[in-house]
């Protein structure tokens, strides 16, 4: 069965579990070339994180709005 392991994307990797930490923290710290064709307002890690904060704080009872 193919999964990410077979991936012949660049971007991709398949690592164990024991790695995988360390290797999102290289993924996420990585510069990645902007490829023609994809939308300029692709959410950024940091702002998808800022919304998720965001959402918790509103399901956990605080006020960010």
């Amino acid at each position: 069965m193919p999964g990410f392991v077979d991936a012949e994307d660049p971007l991709v990797a398949a690592v164990s579990a024991d790695e995988f930490p360390d290797a999102v923290a290289r993924a996420v710290a990585a510069p990645v070339t902007w490829t023609r064709g994809l939308p300029d307002d692709t959410p950024t890690w940091g702002l998808r994180v800022e919304q998720m904060a965001t959402v918790i704080e509103r399901v956990a009872g605080g006020s960010r709005a």
